[in-house]
């Protein structure tokens, strides 16, 4: 997750912090008021609210006012300002307040980089149970960009933040079982992961559960709840489950074959640079499979994913040269292309090396 999305979550939990907590600071109606006035996005009135009810120690109305500063809503944009009022709610230990605090050090938005001053304020938030602050330790640890690499202490932020109900750090716990590494490797408990991030509408989780139920991988085989999980994730532009759904619809399962929905589908990811579909697309094209027959339009995405080393379309491109589909007949680039394929193992090219 990015800072901008993020704190728009931070934002939002804010908001409800400062209405359901009015009733205990000097000013009730300034933050409550606040509040309402942000959700409407009356960025001049809220700015005005928050600083008033800041400037009288509510913690609440110092975070909401420091993200004005970060965002330029309703008061000049200003970086350094916005870092002022965090750290004064999270000296107040103010959790929401503290992971912004520290994703500014880490960023150096606002203060010079500084990652052990951004470790030690998203720990403080962290430890308050911010899954979000948890789920970005799990990753600065994962990466090396907190103290140092530590694939442990990732692992046991990311179960926190999981724990507490954040998608993505499920779908990370999810992997860790799946995979073996850092937990023992347990695909059935990677799948229950992946559930409960899918179901929140993740859409790696989204991808994940689909293939288990499309390879019987730690659930039941099910083609049917394989592609209804890869058309979640499709919808919300997720490149692999797009070029999976595709997939589905070429062969029949889970799914009616219908190769014009394939096209479609495998179109959507070949257009973001996805080589396997780019290659299944130069398929359909070159068979008239679900579009007109088009070989000239086959060779260009055959080129494409030959030219990003993918095998199955080095082959595919040196078998349009070798007909003169698309292209003029040429041996020679036919034989450079099966060379390509055959050096990288693609075992239908193997004859053609010699």
């Amino acid at each position: 997750m990015d800072r901008v999305s993020a704190l728009r979550l931070v934002v939002a939990g804010v908001l409800v912090v400062t209405a359901a907590g009015c009733e205990t600071s000097d000013k009730p109606d300034d933050a409550a008021a606040a509040a309402q006035a942000y959700t409407r996005g009356e960025w001049a009135t809220a700015a005005k609210l928050n600083l008033r009810a800041a400037e009288q120690g509510d913690a609440a109305a110092q975070h909401t006012l420091g993200v004005m500063y970060a965002y330029g809503r309703g008061v000049r944009y200003d970086p350094v300002e916005a870092m002022k009022w965090y750290r004064r709610a999270a000296d107040q230990g103010y959790a929401a307040a503290q992971y912004s605090l520290g994703l500014g050090y880490r960023d150096g938005d606002g203060v010079p980089p500084d990652i052990g001053e951004a470790t030690t304020w998203l720990r403080k938030a962290a430890e308050q149970g911010h899954a979000v602050a948890q789920y970005t330790l799990g990753v600065m640890y994962a990466h090396g960009s907190a103290a140092s690499k530590d694939d442990a202490e990732a692992m046991k932020w990311y179960r926190k933040s999981a724990d507490n109900g954040h998608a993505a750090a499920q779908y990370m716990v999810g992997m860790a079982y799946r995979e073996g590494d850092v937990l023992p490797r347990d695909v059935a408990e990677a799948m229950k992961w992946f559930t409960r991030a899918a179901e929140q509408g993740h859409p790696a989780a989204q991808y994940a559960l689909g293939s288990g139920y499309r390879d019987g991988d730690g659930v039941p085989q099910n083609h049917a709840l394989a592609m209804s999980w890869y058309r979640e994730a499709a919808e919300r532009d997720f490149t692999p489950a797009q070029y999976a759904l595709g997939g589905g619809y070429a062969t029949g399962r889970g799914v009616p074959r219908d190769d014009g929905e394939a096209v479609r589908w495998y179109r959507k990811a070949a257009y973001r640079d996805y080589v396997p579909a780019q290659y299944s697309l130069a398929v359909m094209l070159a068979n008239g499979r679900g579009v007109p027959a088009d070989d000239v339009q086959a060779v260009s995405w055959y080129r494409m994913a030959a030219e990003q080393d993918y095998p199955p379309a080095q082959y595919g491109l040196g078998a349009m040269y070798a007909a003169g589909r698309g292209v003029p007949r040429d041996d020679a680039r036919a034989t450079t292309w099966y060379r390509k394929a055959a050096e990288q193992g693609y075992p239908t090219a193997r004859p053609s090396k010699e």
